[in-house]
């Protein structure tokens, strides 16, 4: 029985560290995808797990509030009047249609998939050109 709990044990940490692995790349290949040609990019994050993730992408740096960032990732809402001047991403799809006017996209997990949207006139009101790999994630609408 010791052995099953500690099989059991193993597996749900090694599940737990390949879904933040993948998590890591995901959200580093969309900053990328946001802002090409910095070096380092600031994003604002209130959430601790998510700070944990970024603060390990080697060129993105956790900013403490919102003015000082670049990109501003949000798992609840906020009331913070400069927000819709910076790119926001968001962790649910309720928050991402409740922003809709505001938010360039979302990355979520839905049902155990990755899911990323992207949408159309909050990424052409900032002049974004996404790579191709990444136009596939583009809506016009919710």
């Amino acid at each position: 029985m010791k052995k099953i709990v500690s099989v059991l044990l193993l597996l749900s940490s090694i599940a737990f560290g390949s879904t933040e692995e993948i998590e890591r790349q995901i959200y580093a290949h969309i900053f990328r995808s946001l802002i090409p040609n910095k070096q380092t990019i600031a994003v604002y994050v209130e959430n601790p797990h998510k700070k944990k993730i970024l603060s390990q992408i080697p060129f993105v740096e956790v900013v403490p509030s919102i003015k000082e960032a670049q990109i501003v990732l949000l798992d609840k809402e906020i009331n913070d009047a400069s927000l819709c001047h910076k790119l926001v991403l968001v962790g649910n799809y309720y928050l991402l249609k409740r922003l809709s006017s505001c938010a360039v996209g979302g990355f979520f997990w839905h049902k155990g998939r990755p899911t990323i949207i992207f949408l159309e006139p909050n990424i052409k009101k900032f002049h974004i050109h996404l790579p191709p790999d990444m136009q596939k994630y583009v809506e016009s609408e919710l």
